[in-house]
């Protein structure tokens, strides 16, 4: 990540197309990207991707109605509304010029597990089929999401909210090791 501040704009597109999304897209950085992709009504509906091209991106927002896109320099999530509008909050060090962006403050980094672990293949009890949903190249054992968070001061609600911005996937995640149990006799001398 660059040195320049995080920023966040929210924007609506009435009629979202490869052109106006093209400011968006840009801010996240040269590819290739990340992609969490989520379309409750097809049965494949859910997909995660750690290869997509910067040409590709825009097609993916016009074709899933909700997901995120993140790279080196930015995440933009995006929700398709009822009457055909695609609301936009993107956060990233050089959003389009012409938008109200409000700056962030960061806060501490995460990285969130993700469901299942690769054996032979990916399995999670709960979830027929997970290795479906990862990139045939991700190799486990564990696969997680790593995230930044930020402090957002909003004046207008009188108060301050919490901004997870989506950083990366590692498909090749490994633990790591526990920390050794300290013994109970230092606690207690006498035993």
């Amino acid at each position: 990540m660059s040195e320049k501040a995080t920023q966040i704009v929210a924007h609506t597109l009435a009629a979202a197309t490869s052109d106006n999304l093209a400011p968006f897209i840009s801010a996240l950085g040269a590819g290739p990207l990340n992609a969490w992709l989520e379309d409750e009504r097809r049965a494949d509906g859910f997909k995660l991707r750690d290869d997509v091209a910067a040409t590709e991106a825009a097609g993916l927002v016009l074709h899933w109605p909700q997901g995120h896109l993140f790279g080196a320099d930015g995440h933009l999530q995006w929700e398709r509304q009822l009457d055909g509008d695609t609301h936009l909050v993107l956060i990233s060090e050089a959003p389009p010029p012409g938008l109200a962006a409000r700056p962030l403050v960061p806060l501490d980094d995460e990285t969130l597990l993700l469901w299942g672990e690769r054996r032979d293949e990916w399995v999670e009890g709960r979830i027929p089929d997970v290795g479906c949903l990862y990139p045939k190249s991700w190799a486990g054992p564990f696969a997680v999401l790593k995230v930044q968070h930020y402090s957002l001061d909003w004046p207008e609600a009188q108060s301050e909210r919490l901004v997870t911005r989506y950083l990366s996937f590692d498909g090749a995640y490994n633990p790591p090791a526990p920390e050794p149990a300290h013994s109970t006799d230092e606690a207690n001398p006498e035993g």
